[in-house]
């Protein structure tokens, strides 16, 4: 069954447009969209990045510099406080290196950092191995190199998180990050196996779709991770390690007349 939304992060949006207009031209830059809407470009910048929020006076600016139809001017101004009452607010990530992630791209490095979180954690390499199924070599260099990252530190024998929530860089090509996804989707064809299915959700969904939304899509699922990462994560009973996986992939392939 079709999902239908009558709102639209007006956010989003505008980095969807602004997507738009760059793929027409390489050389459109945000200072030109900045003045298309009749804003300073510092203030479109902190929009974008979600330091600020669009206002209903800035949506119906953007909608009339813009000549919006009246469909979507309508969804982008009552979208404005549909989103400032969002009740899950994303948690900041802090931003590693690839040259940091190639160490750690093996999938049990960032479980091991959650597993710390957990109520019942044990700072023991056999009770780490037992809990994540890695052999006792595999979770001894695994810690060397998270404390070499300087990730986690030990002190009167309890380990520690340096940085709650750390990410990679997003869209740039990496043998590291393909072979860190590549064993999250491996991990989740054995989940299929071996997981009951009430402690698991694995769903998919096939739909014919307007490309150019991509970009818009992508920073949907990005907002949708981390508030259910901010939600999963709330309260002080953490039992258990979880991974999340979204995918989203073109099935069809493209022929020369398209």
């Amino acid at each position: 069954m079709p999902y239908m939304n009558t709102h639209i992060d007006p956010r989003v949006w505008l980095q969807s447009e602004f997507s738009k207009r760059r793929a027409k031209n390489p050389h459109y830059s945000l200072r030109m969209l900045a003045k298309k809407l009749d804003i300073p470009s510092g203030r479109l910048s902190e929009i974008l990045s979600g330091k600020r929020r669009v206002t209903r006076q800035l949506a119906i600016q953007i909608a009339d510099k813009l000549s919006l139809d009246p469909e979507l001017r309508s969804k982008l101004i009552t979208s404005t406080t549909a989103f400032k009452s969002d009740n899950l607010q994303e948690p900041s990530f802090e931003q590693i290196s690839l040259d940091s992630f190639h160490v750690i791209a093996d999938w049990y490095h960032f479980a091991i950092l959650s597993l710390i979180e957990l109520k019942n954690f044990q700072n023991d390499a056999k009770w780490i191995s037992r809990r994540l199924g890695i052999s006792i070599v595999d979770t001894n260099t695994a810690l060397e190199r998270l404390f070499r990252l300087g990730l986690v530190k030990e002190k009167n024998n309890k380990l520690t998180q340096t940085h709650k929530n750390i990410s990679t860089t997003h869209d740039i090509q990496s043998i590291a990050l393909r072979h860190s996804h590549k064993q999250s989707l491996e991990n989740a064809i054995t989940a299929l196996e071996e997981v009951s299915i009430e402690k698991r959700d694995i769903t998919s969904m096939t739909m014919a779709i307007d490309s150019s939304k991509i970009p818009q899509a992508k920073e949907m699922i990005k907002k949708f991770r981390r508030q259910l990462c901010a939600f999963l994560e709330s309260g002080t009973k953490k039992d258990e390690v979880y991974d999340l996986n979204v995918q989203l992939l073109p099935i069809t392939k493209r022929v020369s007349n398209d």
